[in-house]
């Protein structure tokens, strides 16, 4: 993916040796349109030249190759719009974005006309929300009775380094974590495909990786925080990087849901 917006942000975050997510922020002139692909590592391995060496091993670490003759090796898993921020005040419902995978949105479109099939795909649909009272993002998710929360753990000390965790309070793991360091580089986000597997949605994953995103965008946004490993090129996004570990790196969606559906 390119863009000629130097102030798009781009992200790319990596399995053990090739790209997994991208992700991406457009702003609009009152908010931003969000964007998180998959790599489809079966047609990525096909696919000659499409990477070059191991994630370790490439001093690109971490960035996918995101060409147009490439592009076809990824699947759209996510969009969204984010909301104005005055949505986030009271007596609004404090609504940061809601997050649609793009495979549900499918098959609500697709089969309108079939009501199970309607409130399968809407079982998908979360919404990354911001409550004032307590200063905390809540991911509501219809799987669970109870919302995430992303907890946000500041170094003290004058270090750059935060950890954004997805946690959940009926749960002693987290879900995911995203940590970064704006003073030494490449980020961290680690997703638990254990505890994952246990929530009755399939695309749990995908919600969870552009939730903490999100949040962690808008925090350096609003915090002034120094931009996690920017690689600026003339013409092209602000590339940053993210190293991903996955209890099981190579992470499938979970099956059964349709396959028609699927990119």
């Amino acid at each position: 993916m390119q863009s000629r917006e130097r102030d798009t942000p781009f992200y790319t975050l990596s399995a053990e040796s090739q790209p997994f997510y991208s992700f991406k922020l457009d702003p609009t002139s009152t908010s931003a349109r969000v964007a998180l692909a998959r790599l489809d590592p079966a047609k990525a391995s096909r696919a000659e030249g499409s990477y070059t060496g191991s994630a370790s091993k490439n001093k690109n670490k971490g960035q996918a190759n995101t060409s147009p003759n490439t592009s076809k090796y990824w699947q759209q898993a996510l969009s969204a719009v984010l909301e104005e921020d005055s949505r986030r005040q009271p007596p609004n419902d404090g609504l940061v974005a809601l997050l649609y995978p793009a495979a549900a949105q499918d098959m609500a479109r697709t089969k309108a006309h079939d009501a199970a099939a309607v409130q399968m795909a809407e079982n998908e649909c979360a919404r990354l929300v911001w409550d004032t009272d307590s200063s905390t993002y809540y991911l509501v998710h219809p799987a669970l009775a109870a919302p995430f929360y992303v907890s946000i753990s500041r170094s003290t000390g004058g270090s750059a380094r935060v950890e954004y965790t997805l946690e959940h309070h009926e749960s002693p793991q987290h879900l995911a974590k995203l940590t970064r360091d704006g003073s030494r580089g490449p980020g961290c986000l680690q997703i638990d495909t254990g505890l994952a597997s246990k929530i009755e949605a399939f695309f749990i994953v995908d919600v969870a990786v552009t939730a903490l995103m999100l949040v962690a965008n808008g925090d350096e946004h609003n915090l002034n925080y120094i931009p996690l490993a920017p690689h600026t090129a003339p013409g092209c996004l602000r590339q940053r990087s993210f190293v991903a570990d996955f209890s099981d790196p190579h992470l499938e969606m979970k099956q059964g849901w349709p396959a028609v559906y699927d990119d």
